[in-house]
């Protein structure tokens, strides 16, 4: 992440994914389509940066 300027705000959330959707699908969703929706509409709202952090973290067979 970019150093911060103090006039600055940062938000931050975290998503859990649809009951019964796999790991593969919600990240794919994220990146190949929530990413770049965002990255077009960035002059229109106004934020200078963007990312995306996904979990990497080993998952149990139930959680796909």
């Amino acid at each position: 992440m970019p150093a911060i300027e103090t006039t600055e705000v940062v938000q931050v959330a975290l998503f859990r994914r649809r009951v019964g959707m796999s790991r593969r699908n919600f990240q794919r969703h994220w990146i190949e389509v929530h990413g770049p929706l965002i990255a077009s509409l960035q002059p229109n709202l106004g934020f200078l940066h963007y990312e995306q952090w996904h979990n990497v973290a080993p998952t149990d067979q139930s959680s796909g």
